[in-house]
């Protein structure tokens, strides 16, 4: 009888030797599971943490897309602006206009429309620009003269505001280096603002 006892106990001691392996064996298998969902939770972390990036380099490009349309639409409203005006007054006075008012209004109109057509040309090329291929065009000019030139284009919007509106040099002339595209921009955007 107790013979049969222990072999009953020995059998029992098999049984839960072979039970506790596979509880060792799933635990193993759990572990391993665990590892695997750890690193994939990594790897799901790591493309949120790229798509955020990817989302906020999105937003930053539409912001500078929308900055560009901005900036071009109020380059482009300034010589129209300085374009209509004079043609404006022309239509209503026409018939009681001299010849040098009609010639330095068509002056005016014909300069901004050439303004126009250089920021045509300019979008155009903006190809270069994206990738950063600006390059400065220096030219050895009379920085006075060039400024005069330049602001007298918004004369005509003076005059139509009731702007008083002059150009004050304490040099007569001075010869300067520099680029006349992005010189007559930044004059324009100065008066433009100030207008």
């Amino acid at each position: 009888d107790l013979s049969e006892k222990n072999k009953h106990i020995e059998t029992q001691n098999h049984e839960l030797i072979r039970i506790n392996e596979e509880i060792n064996l799933r635990n193993q298998k759990i572990e391993e599971k665990n590892i695997q969902l750890n690193h994939q939770n990594e790897q799901i972390a790591e493309q949120r943490d790229n798509l955020i990036h990817l989302s906020d380099e999105l937003k930053r490009a539409n912001q500078a897309k929308i900055n560009f349309f901005t900036n071009i639409s109020h380059e482009f409203r300034t010589p129209l602006t300085l374009i209509i005006g004079p043609l404006k007054e022309l239509t209503h006075t026409m018939d009681n206009t001299s010849a040098a008012e009609l010639q330095r209004k068509f002056k005016i109109v014909y300069g901004n429309a050439s303004k126009l057509l250089m920021l045509v040309n300019q979008l155009l090329d903006f190809r270069k620009a994206d990738t950063d291929n600006i390059t400065l065009r220096y030219s050895k000019l009379d920085i006075v003269n060039f400024t005069r030139q330049t602001a007298s284009l918004f004369n005509d919007m003076a005059k139509r505001k009731k702007i008083e509106f002059g150009f004050h040099s304490s040099f007569s002339h001075r010869e300067l280096c520099f680029d006349q595209d992005k010189m007559e921009k930044i004059i324009f955007n100065l008066l433009s603002n100030a207008f």
